[in-house]
């Protein structure tokens, strides 16, 4: 792998519950991604990564620091639905800060409070559910601009409605799957784009910068500003080839968990109309094509030669399959746990495609190692790269937890799942890629599901490391105005 002449500047760009075969390469062209298909391609791809969580905030959580989600400490425990990293734990911003790097985060961050102080020296942050309001004061800074435009906040028409039973059903699927309404320009993928822009106009010429750009989307609610919501005839959707008989494999405890109060799965397909079903994944595939178009955007205006730029999503959604949508239950089968990952750049392999598991989070201490930077030993990720000097470990570990009780690991070709009441299950990805034949009773994987219960039982007995804290200093957090 060739080195650049200086420490590079690194971009990292995700997006928000899109599946790792919601891009052009990995679904056979349905999704248009010739943007990011081209950058994939002059890198390195990783086909087989994981993310450390199904859950947005533990799995952006172990993306600022490399460790698991029960290995960092949380700024407030007792809400399972946060669990955002504390203010001051070591954090991968702090620490190239600290080293002479310029820091921004421009986009969605999940986190509690909204402008955390993670090392991130300028923050623009764009939310779409209703965790970006508090007491009805404006809090996140999309939101700021809206109100400086003259601009109702659609957030509030599409995101408050019914609470309960089959009315919000309706409203889930049916009233979040509409067009924008307004110019893209007043879009949240248009406005990270242009934040960004505005980020690096400001870094030229300034040392090497480390810039997360966070796209709220795909993730609900499904709005296509034009010319995007009318782009796909939803006839063309490819509508999912399973339905929720392929849980009927499982043991009881999970098929109890995909089959929730209401029928199969906590949102289930059966509570929309094929039509509707077929906008979502019509809505998705404009909303990826939109993405892909605001990353050209921003790639336009980076040097290649001295920037690393990463690729990924935080997790994934079922979008119809196992006879569920989005992401609940929130069991990491690949649907949710698998996600796109690759990377390219200054001094990154061409055309390479690296098939061996990793972890999305693989990244933090592989951007140490780009800067010159010794990662800790504690942390629960590995840099990428020796893999991407053609030395992948195949029989690595890689994990992945879940609020169900029922957490994952993968080695090779198995992936293995425990819930803490003891119910196995065991799946060969080679042969049942689709994750329905359960083997974890078969005599002959005996030895295979003690081995990996004992992985995971190492895994999940590991207590939060002694890492240095970034809390001793003043840090101010810019959020420049409209």
């Amino acid at each position: 792998m060739a080195t650049p002449k200086r420490a590079p500047n690194i971009l990292l760009i995700m997006t928000d519950q899109q599946r790792y075969d919601q891009l052009g390469y990995s679904s056979g062209g349905h999704f248009e991604t010739p943007t990011l298909d081209r950058l994939a391609a002059r890198g390195t791809r990783f086909d087989a990564a994981y993310t450390t969580s199904t859950i947005c905030c533990p799995a952006r959580g172990s993306l600022l620091c490399g460790l698991y989600p029960h290995r960092f400490p949380t700024q407030f425990p007792a809400d399972i639905t946060s669990l955002s990293v504390q203010e001051g734990f070591w954090t991968l911003p702090h620490v190239l800060r600290e080293a002479g790097y310029r820091t921004g985060m421009v986009g969605k961050g999940h986190f509690e409070p909204m402008h955390a102080r993670h090392g991130y020296e300028f923050m623009r942050t764009v939310e779409h559910l209703h965790t970006y309001i508090r007491d009805e004061q404006p809090v996140d800074d999309y939101l700021r601009w809206l109100v400086w435009q003259g601009m109702a906040d659609w957030r509030t028409t599409h995101l408050f409605g019914p609470e309960h039973g089959a009315e919000r059903h309706e409203y889930v699927h049916h009233r979040t799957a509409v067009p924008f309404g307004a110019d893209r320009s007043y879009h949240p993928t248009s406005w990270v784009a242009r934040e960004a822009l505005r980020y690096l106009a400001a870094r030229e010429g300034d040392g090497p910068w480390f810039l997360t750009v966070s796209f709220p989307h795909p993730h609900t609610p499904y709005d296509p500003p034009p010319p995007y919501d009318t782009l796909y005839d939803p006839e063309e959707a490819e509508l999912p080839l399973d339905s929720a008989r392929a849980n009927d494999g499982l043991p009881p405890l999970a098929r109890a968990l995909f089959r929730g109060k209401d029928g199969y799965g906590y949102l289930p397909v059966d509570a929309v109309d094929e039509a509707v079903l077929r906008r979502i994944l019509t809505f998705v595939r404009a909303l990826v094509r939109q993405i892909d178009d605001a990353v050209a955007e921003i790639l336009a205006n980076v040097d290649l030669e001295q920037t690393v730029v990463f690729f990924l999503s935080d997790h994934g959604d079922y979008y119809g399959r196992r006879g569920c949508l989005l992401k609940t239950p929130f069991v990491p089968m690949d649907d949710l746990a698998r996600v796109p990952l690759f990377c390219a750049g200054a001094g990154i392999p061409r055309g390479q495609v690296v098939d061996a598991p990793v972890h999305s989070a693989d990244l933090v201490p592989t951007c140490l190692e780009l800067a010159g930077i010794e990662p800790p030993e504690s942390l629960d990720t590995r840099s990428l790269l020796p893999a991407l000097e053609g030395r992948p470990d195949p029989d690595r570990v890689v994990y992945c937890s879940s609020l169900h009780r029922y957490p994952m690991v993968r080695r090779g070709r198995f992936k293995y799942f425990r819930h803490d009441e003891g119910e196995e299950m065991l799946f060969d990805l080679d042969e049942d890629p689709a994750e329905t034949r359960n083997l974890a009773g078969d005599p002959v994987h005996a030895e295979l599901c003690r081995d990996l219960g004992h992985e995971l039982e190492r895994v999940l007995l590991r207590g939060i490391p002694n890492l240095p804290r970034f809390d001793g200093r003043p840090q101010r957090v810019r959020s420049d105005s409209p």
